[in-house]
């Protein structure tokens, strides 16, 4: 949706290199969203079904941003709670020439089977940082992520 709580989004225009690089994706959503206090988040997500569906975890933001200038200054897993069972998403903090930013990025499936043939979407959410990288995170994880997702499962595949 356009508007996920307090946050009002519009669409970027479509990036020539995500049709590249992940091969034609059946799904591109490509949107900024916007808070009343200027925090700004880019949400992106792609889908794919099929052998193709391999090229999303080909290109991650931990190798893909070095390519565009960025440098990785910290990356890792963290647990989002929202619900039963915590979220798990990558996530990191890039460097570069203007600024830093904070981006997590995780995959959904639209059953345990985790078919590629079914497909698969990659969702990945970056913000600049413009207080500290703590404070940037949270706003992603306390108020961007939970209207996303208002919760988790019960169960694990694994």
């Amino acid at each position: 949706p356009m508007r996920l709580g307090a946050w009002q989004g519009r669409d970027r225009p479509p990036d020539p290199e995500v049709v590249r690089w992940f091969d034609h994706p059946e799904v591109v959503i490509q949107r900024t969203y916007l808070r009343a206090d200027g925090e700004r988040v880019w949400l992106s997500v792609f889908g794919s079904r099929g052998a193709k569906s391999f090229h999303l975890f080909e290109h991650v933001p931990e190798l893909c941003y070095p390519l565009g200038g960025w440098q990785i200054d910290h990356f890792g897993l963290a647990r989002l709670q929202l619900g039963p069972r915590p979220l798990p998403v990558n996530h990191g903090v890039a460097s570069g020439p203007d600024g830093k930013l904070v981006f997590f990025y995780l995959y959904v499936w639209d059953s345990p089977a985790r078919d590629p043939e079914r497909g698969t979407l990659s969702l990945r959410i970056a913000a600049p940082v413009t207080r500290s990288p703590e404070a940037t995170f949270a706003v992603l994880a306390q108020d961007f992520v939970p209207q996303i997702f208002s919760g988790t499962l019960r169960w694990n595949r694994f």
